[in-house]
């Protein structure tokens, strides 16, 4: 039998997370599923490569019957019926702290996009979990009362390998690890208290990727002996390859999905991602389009439409959250307003936040459009959603103060991930790895397809590069507060300018980056 190596430091506590039983768990996982990792990434390449050579994205014929069908997803457990405000937090100590004591009906304590997975912050997260999931993570704050806030987790994608964890000589992918983990130590608890381990999949690219996740689940409720169907999940459609095989994931983790949740700004990043190799696809910058844009609302109306007509719930995008004291506060919640207005007219079950304190503004804008638990009555308007609505790009310029947006961001969130921050303020906004990676695969394409700037400079290598250094200075300041040195601006600087420059698109920041962590 296959043995998990640890290949990272062994902290005081990590003996909690890192027993042998639980090592020999995600060793069994690995040994079963990670030649099947693989060979799902290989698909997505594959994939990659016929669009590239211009086999644009569409809904594919073999699977027509699983659209056609007439079928429901069975039931959704009871702590999960009312999502109408779901918090999206790291999973660090303190955060989860605040979402347990906060009025919020789940909270989604984050892996992924939110944490930097450092490996002592991914070590502290189970952690965490642990005793959220036993109810001791409050013991010993004075006067603290955990409310009834069901608990969820989101592991890393499969994108990305846990280079601490071994198996058969090879990195565990960092989704065996977060879920092995989070299975083995909280499931009991999570059943115990007449909840289960609920989870969010993020960056599924198709159905086959949705069915690993299913075999999957069917294995580890075996080998722990629990009961069959505990585990459930809410599947992420946030790229575009989900998106046109939709009905396919769904259908697919059936037996155990409860719900589906849209990510706008992920949508962005994949949408260029995919796209990236046709200067057709060229997105304006993001001081020129919204939410409100066409191929936003298209996949969203899909999305709403589709879960709907499975009879799961649907949850919209994450409420920015506004940092304290900032100013001109009155018209950025005004923006949110009518942003939240709009999914929850679309017939959106509920949406995340990302502090506690955006719940409110949220509370109040659900008590007139939505006082029950959800809307899944509401079916009509995505059977009018095309592929061509879903690919048309907005239209607008791209402009240098768009392209120093994103230069900056990306260079003040990278340097920050590389110090252990997966979470920073920018422009008063709190903002994640989503928004870095649609930022410098936005540089990519500007750089790469002769973007002419409103001023009517080329957006070539000599204009980002100029750019570049320009920014760098400044960043330097505002990253000081943060402990961030200069050290780690000048790694921050290097990557952007390599994944930005380099021919080939990088399928993932996050990955290139990963190496430089501790």
């Amino acid at each position: 039998m296959a043995t998990c190596e640890m290949r990272g430091e062994f902290k005081p506590g990590f003996d909690a997370v890192l027993t042998p039983q639980a090592l020999e768990f995600v060793a069994r996982l690995t040994e079963r599923f990670g030649s099947r990792v693989d060979e799902l990434l290989a698909t997505r390449e594959q994939r990659q490569q016929a669009v590239d050579g211009g086999a644009l994205p569409s809904v594919a014929v073999r699977t027509r019957e699983i659209r056609e069908l007439d079928w429901i997803i069975a039931d959704i457990p009871e702590d999960l019926l009312d999502r109408r405000v779901e918090l999206l937090t790291p999973a660090r100590p303190q955060e989860v702290r605040d979402a347990l004591r906060s009025s919020v009906s789940v909270c989604i304590a984050d892996l992924e996009d939110t944490l930097s997975p450092t490996w002592d912050n991914v070590i502290q997260g189970h952690r965490c979990l642990q005793g959220a999931a036993t109810g001791t993570l409050l013991d010993g704050d004075e006067g603290a009362e955990q409310t009834e806030v069901t608990l969820g987790m989101r592991p890393r994608g499969w994108h990305m390998q846990e280079k601490h964890l071994y198996v058969g000589g090879r990195p565990v992918p960092a989704s065996l690890a977060d879920f092995g983990l989070y299975l083995f130590h909280c499931a009991e608890a999570l059943t115990g208290r007449g909840s289960g381990p609920y989870l969010s999949l993020p960056k599924l690219e198709g159905h086959q990727e949705a069915r690993l996740w299913a075999s999957i689940f069917e294995f580890a409720e075996n080998e722990l002996g629990l009961r069959q169907y505990c585990i459930r999940a809410t599947a992420f459609i946030e790229t575009v390859p989900a998106i046109f095989e939709i009905d396919e994931i769904l259908y697919v983790l059936k037996d155990y999905l409860v719900g589906l949740e849209c990510g706008p700004a992920d949508y962005v990043f994949s949408f260029i991602k995919t796209l990236h190799a046709h200067p057709d696809f060229v997105l304006p910058d993001q001081l020129n389009f919204d939410r409100s844009a066409e191929f936003l609302q298209s996949y969203s109306r899909l999305a709403v439409h589709t879960a709907h007509q499975r009879s799961i719930l649907a949850i919209g995008g994450t409420a920015a959250s506004l940092q304290e004291g900032a100013a001109h506060a009155e018209s950025f919640l005004a923006k949110i307003r009518a942003q939240k207005q709009r999914e929850f007219e679309m017939g959106f079950d509920g949406t995340w936040v990302a502090q506690p304190s955006m719940v409110p503004l949220i509370t109040e804008i659900l008590s007139d459009l939505m006082p029950g638990p959800n809307q899944l009555s509401v079916t009509g308007g995505g059977e009018e959603i095309t592929a061509e609505a879903l690919l048309t790009p907005p239209q607008g310029p791209v402009t240098e103060p768009g392209v120093r947006r994103n230069i900056r961001f990306a260079l003040r969130y990278l340097a920050a991930w590389l110090g252990g921050e997966g979470c920073i303020f920018f422009n008063n906004r709190r903002e994640d790895m989503a928004t870095a990676e649609s930022a410098r695969a936005q540089l990519w394409q500007w750089v790469h397809h002769d973007v002419t700037l409103e001023t009517g400079e080329s957006m070539d290598e000599a204009c980002f590069r100029r750019l570049l250094a320009e920014e760098v200075p400044l960043a330097a300041g505002d990253l000081a507060a943060l402990g961030v040195d200069s050290e780690r601006l000048s790694l921050a600087a290097d990557l952007i300018s390599d994944v930005v420059l380099r021919k080939d698109f990088v399928p993932f920041l996050s990955v290139q980056a990963y190496a430089h962590l501790p």
